[in-house]
């Protein structure tokens, strides 16, 4: 009876050994697992972090582009304004000059005919002397030439 009691317990202590072995054998490579698990987490944070500062700097270039490219809009548009006032002004500057222009010609004319009309006075004031003796203390004067 002790005999086959030790048998008995010798069985289960060697089935426990075996169980030991394997509930061993389970954990090394859940833990051997858990290790690689741990170490493909760390990578594909490390993998989403640079792919994450890679987009955030693509999008601060795109932002920086769009702000660019409004400047430049809002620069060209600012030229085609000034443009559109320089040729606006520019011509009427042309017509302001060719109005002072036909001023100027209508102003010569004018001035020539004033002249034309004085000389025309002056002569005709001279004849009206000359035909009139010139008194001088009631004498005419061709009497006091000879």
């Amino acid at each position: 009876d002790l005999h086959d009691k030790t048998l008995i317990y010798q069985q289960k202590l060697t089935q426990l050994h075996s169980d030991l072995g394997t509930a061993q054998q389970t954990i090394a490579n859940l833990e051997q697992h858990w290790t690689q698990a741990e170490e493909t987490t760390r990578r594909q944070m490390q993998d989403l972090q640079a792919t994450y500062d890679k987009d955030l700097q693509q999008l601060k270039e795109v932002h920086n582009l769009e702000v660019d490219k409004t400047l430049l809009e809002s620069e060209r548009r600012i030229l085609e304004i000034t443009q559109k006032i320089k040729e606006d002004y520019s011509h009427k500057i042309d017509d302001l000059i060719a109005k002072n222009d036909t001023f100027r010609t209508k102003n010569q004319e004018l001035t020539e005919n004033i002249y034309a009309l004085e000389l025309e006075r002056v002569r005709h004031s001279n004849q009206a002397q000359s035909s009139k003796p010139t008194l001088v203390d009631g004498v005419p004067e061709t009497f006091l030439r000879k």
